[in-house]
């Protein structure tokens, strides 16, 4: 039976969305600037359209987090699951050749 999820695509998955979530959070960043920058028009009264463009800047970089930061989780597991397997399969191969070995190896 062919695996159809190998460690390379897993790899490649994680990265992606590691890299996906670092571009929401950054499009987020960038896009609470512009908010904050452009915000309502100046014919309110000065101290309630700094208030407007403050608040509106806080919800726009409060979701770009909400958004990207979860993909970034989800890849660091991934690649911290992969890094997992692959010293579970060194330890079993240590063990095996133990096992097989003629004399016991002693340990430092």
């Amino acid at each position: 039976m062919r695996t159809l999820y190998t460690a390379r695509s897993a790899r490649l998955t994680a990265a992606a969305l590691t890299w996906l979530g670092a571009g929401l959070v950054g499009l987020g960043v960038i896009l609470a600037v512009i908010a904050f920058m452009l915000g309502p028009p100046a014919s309110q009264s000065p101290d309630s359209t700094v208030a407007d463009r403050t608040r509106t800047a806080v919800g726009v970089l409060v979701w770009g987090f909400l958004a990207g930061v979860p993909l970034i989780v989800v890849g660091q597991v991934i690649h911290l699951l992969l890094e997992l397997r692959r010293l579970l399969r060194q330890v079993l191969r240590e063990l095996r050749a133990d096992r097989n070995s003629a004399t016991p190896r002693k340990v430092a």
